[in-house]
């Protein structure tokens, strides 16, 4: 028998607070947030250079491709939000579950933003943090569902490429220059990405990868994050 008493009622409610960080809303309370102006913790990769300034995080390229900055730390079922700027020339985005290779290369699912990102796809990345391939995940997947149906007939018409993207309806459009809200659910084999609190793509994704949250800069200028934050 399962006894549901008032401090399980409390803990629910708590797992549905609305946390503000900067301005953004948070569905969910962090257990890790940046605040300070080190990169203690974090570690850069690729062809970037990265500061931290007041808890921001901000990276510039140093070539267009780009380079990441690795938290230190392994997660796979997780909340994460943020708040970037990203002016026009600038790519950015959010790595995730980054298994380590045996060349010393990562492997993970990549999830860009900025005005015309859309999808989720498969990255591969080499140890020096040069991309080596993408591949658009295979989506969308609909609603909240926690298990994504099996793969597709592989003889069948394929899904457009970009793995979901365009899901959202009422988004608020992509603000150059501006600060704007971005998150990632990772949650068993599915990954959602949200843009101002609404899911704008999701993909099915291999269920047991596991590793770090990278942030990524890359393009002509510099992208900046705010209040990022996790809840594993």
């Amino acid at each position: 028998m399962i006894r549901r008493g008032l401090g399980g009622v409390a803990m629910l409610a708590v797992a549905f607070l609305t946390v503000s960080v900067h301005g953004a809303p948070r569905h969910f309370i962090p257990d890790y947030t940046f605040t300070g102006s080190s990169l203690t913790g974090w570690k850069a990769l690729g062809q970037a250079n990265w500061k931290a300034v007041d808890g921001e995080l901000i990276g510039t390229a140093t070539s267009p491709e780009g380079g990441w900055l690795l938290l230190e730390k392994g997660l796979q079922d997780f909340q994460f939000g943020a708040e970037l700027k990203c002016s026009a020339g600038c790519k950015a985005g959010v790595l995730v579950r980054a298994e380590r290779q045996p060349d010393g290369g990562l492997k993970g699912i990549f999830i860009p933003f900025g005005e015309s990102e859309t999808g989720i796809y498969r990255l591969t990345l080499d140890g020096a943090g040069k991309e080596l391939g993408r591949e658009a995940a295979v989506g969308p997947i609909g609603g909240m569902v926690r298990y994504a149906p099996a793969p597709p007939d592989p003889n069948a018409p394929q899904p457009a490429r970009g793995g979901g993207g365009g899901m959202g309806r009422g988004a608020r459009p992509w603000a150059p220059a501006e600060w704007n809200d971005i998150g990632v659910i990772a949650d068993v084999n599915t990954m959602r990405k949200m843009s101002s609190d609404v899911l704008v793509g999701a993909a099915a994704v291999a269920m047991n990868g596991f590793g770090p949250i990278a942030l990524y800069a890359g393009g002509t200028a510099e992208a900046r994050y705010r209040g990022v934050s996790y809840q594993d």
